[in-house]
């Protein structure tokens, strides 16, 4: 019996975690950048320097909450990258917070 690719897509998409828009520092391996939203299983950020597809990376990114700029960090595998003229998209799905 032969898959309804339709469905497929569909359900993918529901699996996904809602993503929220948020403009956040982040550093990846050293490097600075900017965050364009997150969820709770991956991020998609702006950066200077490309990385490769399935390349493992460790970033962390900083939020303000009521004590001050807290640093969460993460491992994560990149799983797509975007040229957009002068800058690099990144999205990585994360793997681990230490």
């Amino acid at each position: 019996m032969k898959k309804d690719s339709t469905s497929t897509n569909a359900d993918q998409a529901k699996k996904r975690a809602e993503r929220v828009e948020a403009a956040l520092p982040i550093s990846v391996n050293g490097m600075e950048g900017t965050t364009k939203n997150i969820s709770a299983t991956g991020i998609y950020f702006e950066l200077d320097a490309t990385h490769q597809l399935g390349s493992q990376i460790e970033f962390w990114v900083e939020i303000n909450s009521p004590s001050g700029p807290m640093k969460l960090n993460f491992q994560g595998e990149v799983v797509r990258v975007d040229d957009l003229s002068g800058k690099l998209g990144i999205a990585a799905k994360i793997i681990s917070n230490n």
